[in-house]
């Protein structure tokens, strides 16, 4: 009897495009002779807060995001993966589906935050500081900042500050790990100033909808969204965020997806082979981009960047790219974060220091749940 796996992706050309092509390429090999691959789409916004716990027992191979990793793998939902030690993968792509020792997902997908503008528009700007020149000026920004986008935007900025967040330390105590009272607070001012410049729709934009809106012409610049090299197709063209200031280079939070495979399923080593060769370098230069794909293979961004300039523009942010807090409790806390900034930033009818307060709040319920389960 020909053995059925269940994969689950997401609904963007980057998550659905090499999925059926990459089970016609399984289908050609030893391991995956004889096996039917059926893959599921999910909705960006499921992707972003949906619970690998609830997925693994559904399928065999899921798409995910590297914040779900550690509560999934410590739950025993996942199995470890290993994978060809030659191959390798652009900025901390690998190691953020890393922990404990173990492989938890093969990064396929590989994105950080960038600035994106129309492609005949001003360049985007250097610093933050231009940011606000530019717009006094005249240039008209958007920034996704809906849902758990919000809190995006402000560990990004936390990150070039030099001060963010850090879940290790959060392992060790509750409430440890959150950015420093000043570092906070001058991080929520900033993104608040941020915002009140951006066009107002922003608030309701996620970054697809952004880089839409973007294309069609409501904007002239994002200067914090994720990048997705297809958009460049609709005259969008991608460069480096604003830094804090001149002394100090930007650090976007790391996007892009990795390849599990649930421990819970009946054909754990077929769903591995399928996953060891989606990762592969030789899948992830010419089937990956081919189909849709944003590569996480540092050959593909290499041979890529010869003849596109979304991969020459975008390596350097990949390269500095700040991973996420993994901790178990993450996926609540980026989501109710997100929501409750997003509400800050629309009404602005409590302070900065209220809305630290809440992160503050928020943060410890987190961290104590992270201490107990581990």
């Amino acid at each position: 009897m020909a053995i059925q796996l269940r994969a689950l992706t997401w609904d963007d050309p980057r998550g659905r495009g090499p999925s059926r092509p990459l089970a016609e390429a399984f289908a050609r090999t030893e391991a995956g002779a004889g096996v039917d691959v059926q893959w599921d789409v999910q909705p960006l916004g499921g992707f972003e807060s949906a619970s690998v716990v609830e997925h693994a027992r559904q399928y065999d191979v899921m798409v995910i995001d590297h914040p779900h990793v550690i509560e999934a793998a410590a739950a025993g939902l996942l199995a470890p993966i290993e994978l060809d030690p030659d191959d390798c993968y652009v900025g901390p792509c690998l190691a953020s589906y890393r922990w404990r020792g173990r492989q938890w997902a093969a990064p396929v997908d590989a994105a950080s935050h960038v600035a994106a503008y129309r492609g005949r528009g001003t360049l985007p700007p250097a610093t933050w500081a231009k940011f606000f020149e530019q717009a006094t000026h005249g240039m008209r920004f958007g920034l996704p900042l809906r849902g758990v986008h919000a809190l995006m935007a402000l560990l990004t900025l936390l990150a070039s500050m030099g001060a963010p967040f850090d879940a290790q330390a959060a392992e060790r105590e509750p409430g440890a790990g959150l950015p420093g009272e000043t570092d906070l607070l001058h991080a929520l001012q900033l993104l608040f100033q941020i915002s009140t410049v951006c066009v107002p729709e922003s608030r309701n934009w996620n970054p697809l909808e952004a880089l839409a809106a973007l294309s069609d012409g409501f904007c002239d610049c994002l200067p914090l969204t994720f990048g997705y090299a297809h958009f460049q197709r609709r005259a969008v063209r991608f460069a480096r965020i604003p830094a804090i200031d001149a002394e100090r280079p930007p650090r976007p939070i790391l996007g892009g997806t990795g390849m599990a495979v649930s421990a819970q399923r009946p054909h754990v080593e077929t769903a591995l082979a399928l996953v060891r060769l989606a990762a592969s370098g030789e899948v992830q230069v010419n089937l990956w981009p081919q189909h849709g794909g944003q590569p996480a293979h540092r050959k593909a961004w290499r041979r890529l960047a010869e003849t596109d300039s979304f991969y020459r523009d975008a390596a350097s942010s990949l390269e500095a790219a700040y991973v996420r807090p993994r901790c178990i409790g993450w996926n609540q806390f980026q989501t109710s974060a997100g929501e409750a900034l997003n509400r800050w930033l629309s009404d602005g009818a409590s302070s900065a220091n209220d809305m630290a307060g809440q992160l503050r709040s928020s943060w410890y319920e987190t961290t104590n749940i992270n201490i107990k389960m581990l």
